[in-house]
């Protein structure tokens, strides 16, 4: 059986409840992934978008977290 991926617009049809589906299909449309021949080319775009003005850039659930905050406390001796 052969089966073709879904592009990230038709995901995000399929399931118009998730914001998660939705904002791929928003940063794959946005990097021209509705007009390209490659999709690996558009995946790799939207994988390294530097577009830190877009609303959504924050809110890419699949982007590496890197905010996490260490405690200052200091360890009791």
């Amino acid at each position: 059986m052969s089966e073709t991926r879904k592009t990230p617009r038709e995901a995000a049809l399929a399931k118009p409840k998730s914001s998660l589906l939705a904002i791929a299909a928003f940063c794959y449309d946005c990097m021209g992934g509705a007009n390209s021949e490659n999709p690996s080319i558009t995946k790799a775009a939207v994988r390294d978008c530097k577009a830190a003005d877009c609303p959504l850039h924050l809110h890419r659930g699949w982007r590496k977290i890197t905010t996490r905050t260490r405690s200052n406390k200091t360890p009791n001796v």
